[in-house]
């Protein structure tokens, strides 16, 4: 037997004498011996990706040299192989991109031997996808091997070894695979597994037609805190095969799209920090948020979460809300849009009318809270990172953000709003919110919603306040969290 190192990353064995011509004579035997495998209680696994058997190495001399001879080649102390699985790969069959990365008894899968048996006719060959300095194509012919490690040194999963079983396209593929759980010692002592990755804080920052000053806020952010920016594009993020974040990463999404959102489910995960107390936090999707806040105690305007089915109802509703005018809400908009102030029952009617055409009975009907004051609270784990006033527009109940006005940024909000909209950040699941609140003069204060992804750009543009600075350090301090273990 003999190996040579191939390329250079993963750590890429070519191992030679693998199998002689006789032992995979009786290997391939085997598997159509039914007499043989009823008796060794070996099940036949057939899939879209071809048949399958696991081969006790005990129960043949020929699985026992080979086993042999992989562990030799691994050179892994206290290495474990008690089975060799055989597949064979049809015509059209092939397997996905994966990382071997699994755990057993204690150990780590920490090796993998593939041993050609019979190669296919044309297709088939396992395709190391991030090999260096050129992905590699490996059509093994019979007793020739490959091995690699699995594993870096510090016992994370070496992201170099992805691979796959490219489609066969004419003939059948003959394969033994061999996969040798070690422990983490050992892997860490072998001078040849690839090294353990640099410690780099990385922020992920999931993009889908962002506005560029977020981005731009979180890149100087990200430069100057000495921490890696890398912008993931969900409208070209491979759901197919995709590398999972390294633990401690640190992720936001402030793009809204509803690829992005499925990227951020994709992506997330216990060992990666993001702004949601629990790590399932983006499966976590509230039908109606004003509403759940309002049964966590936080003071909402009164609302009816659905239109009601006539006129006699809607006008039982508007009196419940205490009368004209009301506020209807269509879901869906942003900046005001969709939200409409109503004054009279032809309005409310022909209004509601529409809207139940158009939007079905999605729309709200929420109590006029009038005047008031309407603040926009950016809270950032227990903090107020940044507070604004809106002003209404011309001829407008609508309000928007004046930049040119910077006591609009400068002046402190009342308590009570600082208080209540940290408390529905907390509600609604959330460590980041942009908190819309009215405060009335009679000092009551209303939840309106709280924006989750939000835009921080207007505080930096009028007043040079640092929301994304905010952001991050947050951010880093739960991934350290994350990256050191715990105390014995």
């Amino acid at each position: 037997m003999h190996r040579a190192r191939i390329g250079g990353s993963p750590s890429l064995f070519a191992v030679s004498g693998l199998a002689s011509g006789e032992e995979i004579a009786a290997i391939l035997a085997l598997a159509t011996d039914e007499e043989a495998l009823g008796r060794l209680e070996i099940t036949t696994r057939r899939g879209p990706h071809g048949a399958s058997w696991e081969l006790p190495v005990q129960a043949h001399p020929a699985l026992e040299a080979v086993a042999a001879r992989a562990l030799e080649a691994a050179s892994l102390p206290g290495a474990s192989l008690t089975h060799l699985r055989l597949r064979r790969t049809g015509p059209g069959q092939g397997h996905p991109p994966h990382l071997d990365d699994y755990a057993l008894d204690g150990l780590r899968l920490a090796a993998t031997v593939l041993i050609g048996l019979a190669p296919a006719e044309r297709g088939g060959a396992t395709r190391l996808l991030r090999a260096t300095p050129e992905p590699l194509d490996l059509a093994l012919a019979p007793g020739e091997g490959v091995l690699w490690y699995n594993l870096r040194a510090d016992g994370s999963p070496d992201p170099a070894t992805l691979h796959e079983g490219a489609p066969v396209e004419l003939g059948a593929r003959w394969l033994l695979a061999a996969f040798i759980y070690a422990p983490l010692a050992s892997v860490a002592a072998h001078p040849e597994v690839s090294p353990a990755p640099l410690s780099v804080e990385r922020l992920y920052v999931i993009v889908d037609d962002t506005p560029s000053p977020t981005i731009t806020q979180l890149q100087r952010a990200c430069q100057e805190q000495d921490v890696e920016c890398a912008l993931i594009d969900a409208g070209t993020f491979d759901m197919a095969c995709f590398e999972p974040l390294e633990p401690g990463a640190m992720l936001y999404r402030p793009a809204i799209t509803h690829r992005s959102c499925v990227v951020e489910q994709l992506l997330v995960g216990p060992e990666v920090a993001t702004f949601y107390p629990d790590a399932l936090g983006p499966h976590l999707v509230w039908d109606n948020p004003t509403l759940l806040l309002a049964k966590h105690g936080i003071p909402t305007p009164r609302t009816f979460h659905a239109l009601p089915g006539s006129r006699a109802q809607l006008r039982a509703q508007v009196e419940a809300l205490g009368g004209l005018p009301v506020i209807l809400k269509v879901p869906g908009g942003s900046l005001g849009v969709g939200v409409m102030r109503l004054e009279s029952w032809p309005a409310l009617f022909s209004v509601v009318d529409a809207v139940r055409s158009s939007h079905g009975a999605r729309a709200s009907l929420m109590a006029c809270v009038e005047p008031a004051a309407h603040w926009r609270v950016i809270v950032v784990g227990e903090e107020v990172a940044a507070a604004y006033l809106n002003t209404p527009d011309l001829d407008d109940f609508r309000t928007s953000v004046d930049e040119e006005t910077l006591e609009n940024f400068t002046t402190p909000p009342p308590a009570e709003v600082v208080e209540v909209a940290l408390q529905a950040t907390v509600a609604l699941g959330l460590e980041l919110g942009g908190v819309d609140v009215l405060a009335h003069p009679s000092g009551r204060v209303y939840v309106l919603e709280v924006n989750f992804p939000c835009f921080f750009g207007h505080p930096w543009r009028a007043a040079g306040i640092d929301v994304a600075g905010v952001m991050l350090r947050h951010l880093r301090a739960k991934a350290q969290g994350l990256r050191t273990p715990p105390a014995p």
